[in-house]
């Protein structure tokens, strides 16, 4: 019995080191390729987007397991809310930095930061008699909501049609 006590503890020793090399060896030969650009657009009800890895991979099931992202602006520098862009982004080129902690591979992308949602305009339904001008004192003006927090400049024009009346 004091001879499989030792063999016993000895295997265990051997399968550890030997799953801990390939685990390892495993991560080392992990393989990050970025795509060559990516366009994120924000999100609609809030404004922002939360960066996610996968999205930002030429293949993301080449290197398994838990990836972080990191954002940087044109000079280099992690943005202070990375992964999460908001608004104050839009229309500019970000760099996404994807890295494996696990192996330490990393690669980049660039990022173009995109409101693709419509302002929500809000209307009051208004009666103008034939005889009022139809201007904004009038007419009113809609309420705008734009999610990004942007100015929304509003222009209108005035299209007359004289009828005669019999």
């Amino acid at each position: 019995m004091k001879i499989q006590k030792p063999y016993l503890l000895l295997r265990t020793a051997l399968l550890f080191a030997f799953f801990t090399d390939f685990v390892t060896n495993a991560a080392a030969q992990c393989s990050l390729t970025c795509l060559g650009d990516a366009q994120i657009s924000l999100s609609a009800n809030d404004g922002t987007i939360l960066v996610m890895p996968d999205p930002l991979l030429a293949d993301p099931y080449l290197c398994t397991g838990f990836k972080t992202v990191e954002i940087l602006d044109s000079l280099g520098n992690v943005i202070a809310t990375s992964p999460l862009i908001n608004a104050s982004y839009v229309g500019q080129t970000l760099t996404a930095r994807v890295t494996h902690p696990a192996s330490g591979n990393s690669c980049t992308t660039n990022i173009r930061v995109e409101d693709q949602s419509a302002p929500t305009l809000t209307c009051r339904d208004t009666t103008i008699l034939c005889s009022v001008l139809p201007d904004t004192s009038n007419a009113g003006v809609p309420s705008i909501f734009e999610n990004t927090g942007q100015s929304v400049t509003l222009t209108f024009e005035d299209v007359r049609q004289e009828m005669r009346v019999a």
